[in-house]
C-alpha cells in the first residue's frame, strides 16, 4: 500500500506527539508500505540518520514554508494553510492509495487531508479534553488561560469545520477519536456530527521491546520524577503542594523535572517556595535523550503524572512499562490505563453527568490525596510477579505497536473497501 502520512511534529527518539508519527510511518515502512511523510525539519538530522541506520522505505517531505517556532499550535495552523498548494501539486505527480493525517493531537485545524483528495484516515486524535473544575482557578492556571479553557469548554461549534469536511459530498474518510470526549464532540447528535462515526482508539503505544517483566531497582536515596515541565496544565503547583505535605513530616524525598531549561530554573524556585519547599527539595534537571529520560524513570520512587488536561501521555505508558509505581490523575482521556496498573485519583470531570458547580472548588482535597498517593509509593513495598504478569499481558494484548499499527491497516482497508 502507498500511504502518504501527515506528522507536523515527527522525531525518532522522540516522545510525546513526534515519538508517535515516527513510530507510526516506521511501522509501516517495517511492514512493507511505501510511506512518504509530510512533516517540517525540526527533527531532520536524527530522521534520515535512523532512515538510514534501519534501511527503511522511508520518504520525507520536509515543508517549513518560512516557520520556524515549531511548538506553538498557532505556527501549526498556519502551516495547514500554506501547504495545500504545494500538496495538491506533489500529490498531483503520485498515485497515494491513502492519506493518514497523525498529528498534531487535536481535531481544530486540519485541512491537509482534504488539500490532497485522497481516501483518509484522520488520527486517533484528541481535543476535547477540557479542564476539571476543581482546576479552574487563578492558581494551577494563569487567569489569561481560565478565559481561553473556559470558551474551550463551553464551546459546540469547534469540530464543526472538520465535520463539514468529512461529511461533503465525495468525502473518502474516516476520524478516529483517541478519548471519549473527543468522540463525543464529533459524533453528537445535536447540533453537528459526522455522518461515519469515529470510532475511539489510544494513540500512545509502546514497543514491546520496552516492556519490563519486573520493577526496576530503586535508586537510593529516593526520588520522584515529574512529568511536563511548567506548562499550567502539567499541574506541577499542585505536585509541589503535595510534596510539601510529605516534607513537613519529615519524608525529605525530592521530585526530578527534567527538561527543564536555564532560564525556566528561577520560576520552579519561587514556585516551590509559594508551597512551602526548600531549595532542595526541587531537582531540575536539563532536557535528556529519551534512553536517559527512562533511566531516570527506572530509578524513581513513583512516576508522578499531574496532568489535569492531556489527550494521552506518553510517559505515563512509559512509566507503566516499565513497572515503576505511577501515580496520576483519572481524567477522561486516560481512560485506557485500568486502576489496576497506576495509582489514579478521582478527578471529577466538566463532561460527566453531574457537573459541580465552580464555586466547589476542592482542589486541597485533591492535594491531600496526592500527597497520599507519593506516601503509598515511598513505602509500599514492590509488587508481587503476579500483578507484573498482569501488568504485561495487558500491555502486550493492547498497547504495542504492533496491536496500534495492525488497528491502522485494518481501518485503511475498510476505508479503501468502502470507496
Amino acid at each position: 500500500m502507498k500511504i502518504l502520512l501527515s506528522s507536523y511534529s515527527f522525531g525518532a527518539g522522540r516522545g510525546s506527539e513526534a515519538g508517535v508519527g515516527w513510530n507510526v510511518a516506521a511501522g509501516l515502512a517495517r511492514r512493507g508500505h511505501d510511506v512518504t511523510v509530510l512533516t517540517t525539519t525540526e527533527f531532520s538530522a536524527q530522521n534520515h540518520a535512523a532512515i538510514e541506520a534501519e534501511q527503511l522505505g522511508l520518504r520525507l517531505w520536509e515543508w517549513d514554508e518560512g516557520l520556524a517556532d515549531f511548538p506553538r499550535r498557532g505556527t501549526y495552523n498556519r502551516w495547514q494553510k500554506r501547504i495545500g498548494r504545494r500538496l495538491r501539486e506533489a500529490v498531483a505527480g503520485e498515485h497515494f492509495d491513502i492519506f493518514h493525517h497523525v498529528t498534531f493531537n487535536q481535531y481544530r485545524g486540519i485541512r491537509d487531508v482534504f488539500h490532497a483528495e485522497l481516501p483518509y484516515l484522520i488520527g486517533p486524535v484528541g481535543g476535547a479534553e477540557t479542564v476539571p473544575a476543581e482546576f479552574m482557578n487563578g492558581r494551577c492556571l494563569p487567569w489569561a488561560r481560565l478565559w481561553k479553557e473556559a470558551f474551550r469548554t463551553l464551546l459546540i461549534c469547534d469540530a464543526l469545520p472538520l465535520i463539514r469536511r468529512c461529511n461533503a459530498r465525495g468525502s473518502q474518510g474516516h476520524a478516529v477519536a483517541s478519548n471519549a470526549p473527543t468522540a463525543h464532540r464529533l459524533n453528537r447528535n445535536f447540533p453537528w456530527r459526522l455522518k461515519r462515526q469515529a470510532s475511539i482508539c489510544p494513540i500512545i503505544a509502546i514497543a514491546e521491546s520496552e516492556i519490563s517483566d519486573i520493577a526496576p531497582e530503586r535508586v537510593d536515596p529516593p526520588y520522584f520524577l515529574f512529568d511536563g515541565g511548567l506548562r499550567p496544565e502539567k499541574g506541577l503547583i499542585i505536585a509541589l503542594a503535595a510534596l510539601s505535605l510529605l516534607w513537613e513530616k519529615g519524608k525529605r524525598i525530592p521530585l526530578r523535572l527534567p527538561g527543564i531549561r536555564p532560564e525556566q530554573r528561577g520560576a520552579l524556585a519561587t514556585m516551590a517556595g509559594q508551597c512551602g519547599l526548600p531549595e532542595e527539595a526541587v531537582e531540575p534537571l536539563a532536557f535528556m535523550p529519551r534512553e536517559d529520560m527512562l533511566a531516570q524513570m527506572r530509578g524513581a520512587a513513583a512516576f508522578v503524572s499531574t496532568s489535569f488536561r492531556d489527550s494521552g501521555c506518553m510517559a505515563l505508558l512509559e512509566s507503566v512499562a516499565l513497572g515503576v509505581p505511577s501515580i496520576c490523575f483519572d481524567i477522561p482521556s486516560q481512560q485506557w490505563l485500568p486502576d489496576e496498573f497506576a495509582d489514579k485519583i478521582p478527578i471529577p470531570s466538566l463532561q460527566a453527568d453531574a457537573i459541580r458547580p465552580f464555586t466547589s472548588y476542592r482542589a486541597g482535597a485533591v492535594v491531600t490525596r496526592l500527597a497520599e498517593s507519593l506516601e503509598r509509593a515511598a513505602e509500599t513495598a514492590p509488587r508481587s510477579e503476579d500483578w507484573h504478569q498482569r501488568r504485561c499481558d495487558w500491555l502486550r494484548r493492547t498497547m504495542t505497536w504492533n496491536v496500534r499499527l495492525d488497528q491502522i491497516e485494518t481501518l485503511y482497508r475498510q476505508i479503501l473497501s468502502s470507496y
